[in-house]
């Protein structure tokens, strides 16, 4: 068993040991200072000390309830386990929220090593024994079999969350043929990923909506054969067994997987499936974002309206071809935007295409500095503002910059502080 480990379908909510370092002085608090973690910004206290071991846990975590109880963390000091003790800042969710300090907002919790390591002495696995500075770097979700921090999902999330499956109850005669569809996965954290990104890359950089994801796609799927059919293949007849036709999903969950599934009903994903029916290519598999309003009147996501009243719109941001064979061709960014233009369909709004050493046009001694300023100059280009494809006036998601000339899909999301800012207050009313 390792001491440290990652179990998580969620990459960007894991815990990381880290080397204090660029510590400098609060703004607009004298008794507060910031530390910078992965080309994050976090609020800490002067106890910090250039050079510390702390624990880094990202915005929007949920912590284990007994490491918050333990370090008398609650803001309900009944909670701890010194109620006399100092009270924090966790609410009872233990959950790490988005919050701004004397005008500064803070991109996750640091916690010091050696307090982290008194409560893993308490654990069943405290045999395993403390953290050092050989840990420095390692991204966890346990420790031994501990869990320690995940993702955060409301209650209300959680009761209605799907699978990797239909919905519907009967579940018979699977259509789906293997390597011809695929879900789209997290997307990482750019700041936390910026060590995969040289100036050299070939990079694009697209407008993030904040929608729910969908992916449909125009693949092979099994035929349903009659009876003469199946007594045709039994004896050895060649007789074709998949045909093209069109699967799509939600982010976790393939709404017509199987022969029996319902896909009349008034699901926001299966109204809008009906919509592209017919103008995607065999082969084509489109992956974007579900946006505007839902047939309940609700918002695809409170409060982002995208310029749409009363329906719903799909916007992409990637494309594959599947051969028949399964091999898998990724579109590049402007392929993804001629493909749309010529078949009318939307995308999230690409903003930059090439060589990512002029995001930042300047010279730099280093790849770090580079890198630091490739991340300053999307953030002043693109975050903290008002989204300009809303009626609505909320904060603009953030951005998602591509790796073009990755030999596979890969992409890092950047986000506003003024959205996480907003995310934080929408949980805050779910929890």
């Amino acid at each position: 068993m390792k001491k440290l480990s990652v179990d998580t379908a969620h990459p960007n909510y894991v815990a990381k040991v880290v080397k204090l370092k660029d510590l400098r002085k609060h703004p607009n608090a004298d008794a507060l200072q910031l530390a910078v973690v992965d080309y994050q910004t976090m609020v800490t206290g002067l106890d910090a000390k250039q050079g510390d071991l702390y624990v880094y846990f990202p915005v929007e975590s949920q912590l284990n309830a007994d490491f918050i109880r333990f370090s008398n963390a609650y803001s309900k000091t009944e909670m701890n386990a010194d109620p006399e003790a100092k009270k924090g800042f966790f609410d009872k969710n233990a959950r790490v929220r988005c919050v701004r300090l004397r005008g500064t907002a803070s991109d996750g919790y640091l916690h010091p090593l050696d307090k982290f390591n008194d409560w893993l002495a308490t654990t069943d696995d405290r045999d395993q024994g403390p953290l050092t500075v050989a840990d420095v770097g390692t991204e966890f979700t346990h420790y031994g079999k501990t869990l320690v921090v995940q993702k955060y999902i409301p209650q209300t999330n959680r009761n209605n969350a799907g699978s990797f499956s239909d919905m519907g109850t009967k579940k018979s005669g699977d259509r789906l043929v293997d390597g011809q569809f695929a879900l789209h996965g997290d997307t990482k954290h750019l700041k936390r990923e910026m060590a995969n990104i040289s100036p050299d890359d070939v990079v694009s950089v697209r407008y993030k909506m904040h929608g729910s994801n969908m992916v449909i796609g125009n693949v092979l799927t099994k035929t349903k054969l009659n009876w003469k059919e199946k007594i045709a293949k039994f004896f050895g007849i060649a007789v074709p067994d998949s045909e093209y036709s069109y699967i799509w999903s939600s982010r976790n969950t393939i709404k017509n997987r199987f022969e029996d599934s319902n896909v009349d009903n008034e699901d926001s994903w299966n109204l809008a499936a009906k919509e592209l029916e017919g103008r995607i290519e065999p082969g084509i598999t489109l992956y974007g974002e579900l946006v505007g309003q839902n047939p309940n009147g609700a918002m695809v996501q409170k409060d982002y309206d995208y310029g749409y009243n009363g329906t719903l719109g799909f916007h992409v941001f990637r494309i594959t071809y599947t051969s028949l064979v399964n091999i898998v061709y990724e579109f590049n960014a402007l392929q993804v935007e001629n493909y749309c233009e010529k078949h009318d369909l939307k995308t999230a709004p690409l903003l930059y295409y090439g060589k990512a050493r002029q995001v930042p046009n300047e010279l730099y001694e280093s790849e770090d500095q580079w890198r630091e300023a490739f991340v300053e100059t999307l953030s002043s280009l693109h975050l903290e503002k008002r989204c300009f494809m809303c009626n609505n006036k909320v904060p603009a998601e953030g951005v998602v910059v591509r790796k073009e000339n990755a030999p596979i899909f890969t992409a890092y999301k950047l986000k506003s502080m003024k959205f996480l800012e907003k995310e934080t207050k929408d949980l805050d009313e779910e929890s």
